[in-house]
């Protein structure tokens, strides 16, 4: 998540910012109140650590301020840490808006679980208010954070250089028209966040008339035969696919990939998620189009033991051992090792919550 950081002391703030990089947050910070609301202003954080005693105004004021500066659909949970506490204090601070208060000195562990608090309220809302329907599909005002990412609202930028890079040819990006013939060969690869009960489809997928074009740039055979060509368009669904990850990642949001699947013409006719992007990548003498699509849909979890887990299960949660050591870290796509070692070491009576196996 994107968690911004407002301490006057050095130490503290370099200290809270590492804690929370630790646990894949990423991080701003500011050493005093003008520069946190200016912070603030240019993107708004999922997260604000506030300092009691920030510089330049009251923590009161300064809660009241960022209230006011955040419109419809956005709001951040402010966590308050104080060296001295006193429920005068508390009172005013969550009476001004904060949502959480800790006291210092910082601890990892409990900053973590602080911060990591508003992914719990998100699971929960989204259990108690059903945000999906029963065909899977997000409601963009759900809770889930991905339609609010830069990542998802410039993917076309990120995906497009990407797949530059692999045919080594400049791509213009464009919107479908009915000028671009239907998709009849592809490839789709789902990217999981379990966290959020949230999948990521995306699907590659090239018309009939672009297939000897690709098959040229690709594998310099414009007859390339079709199995061939497949390949090529899984590898591209891995490509994407690790395009969107990577900028996902630099907001502290962590994306589990599956393994890419073939998919044939009558695919394309699917029904499509109202939550998606889709975008066509395309040489410049218009010989060959490239359609990418990606789709947000409910990845619902499961409950279960060590002796249930299979291979490919992706955790929603990080897991602890008993001793409370980091075992496996969430957003992880288990291995058959990984498997075996958690049986060694865990309780059969351990549940985990899990999204199914891509």
């Amino acid at each position: 998540m994107r968690v911004l950081v407002v301490d006057g002391i050095g130490t503290d703030r370099e200290t809270a910012s590492r804690y929370l990089q630790s646990a894949s947050h990423a991080v701003e910070v500011a050493s005093d109140a003008k520069s946190g609301l200016a912070a603030f202003d240019r993107q708004v954080p999922e997260i604000v650590v506030v300092d009691a005693l920030v510089t330049g105004m009251t923590v009161v004021q300064f809660i009241q301020r960022l209230r006011q500066k955040e419109q419809d659909g956005t709001r951040a949970y402010v966590v308050v840490v104080s060296a001295k506490s006193s429920p005068s204090e508390l009172t005013a601070a969550i009476a001004a808006g904060a949502d959480d208060y800790m006291r210092k000195p910082l601890n990892r562990d409990e900053l973590v679980v602080r911060v990591g608090a508003l992914e719990r309220i998100r699971g929960w809302a989204a259990k108690v208010f059903s945000p999906s329907g029963p065909s899977g599909v997000i409601d963009l005002t759900s809770s889930t954070r991905i339609p609010r990412l830069q990542a998802w609202q410039k993917v076309d930028r990120s995906i497009s250089r990407d797949i530059s890079d692999l045919l080594g040819q400049p791509l213009e990006v464009k919107t479908r028209d009915a000028s671009i013939p239907a998709c009849i060969i592809g490839a789709q690869m789902p990217l999981t966040l379990a966290s959020e009960q949230t999948e990521v489809r995306l699907t590659v997928g090239i018309d009939s008339g672009s297939i000897s074009k690709l098959g040229d740039l690709c594998l310099g055979d414009p007859a390339a035969d079709q199995d061939a060509v497949r390949d090529v368009l899984r590898e591209m669904a891995n490509t994407a696919g690790g395009a969107f990850m990577r900028a996902a990642a630099q907001e502290g949001v962590s994306l589990t990939c599956g393994l890419p699947v073939d998919l044939s013409a009558e695919s394309f006719g699917a029904a499509k998620s109202p939550a998606r992007q889709e975008f066509i990548v395309c040489t410049t003498d218009g010989t060959l189009h490239i359609t990418f699509d990606l789709e947000i849909l409910a990845k619902a979890l499961r409950r279960v033991n060590v002796a249930q887990l299979e291979e490919g299960m992706v955790l929603a949660r990080d897991l602890h051992t008993e001793t409370g050591a980091l075992l496996v870290p969430a957003g992880t796509r288990l291995t058959s090792s990984q498997i075996e070692r958690m049986g060694r070491l865990l309780s059969p009576r351990v549940t985990f919550d899990v999204a199914e196996a891509a």
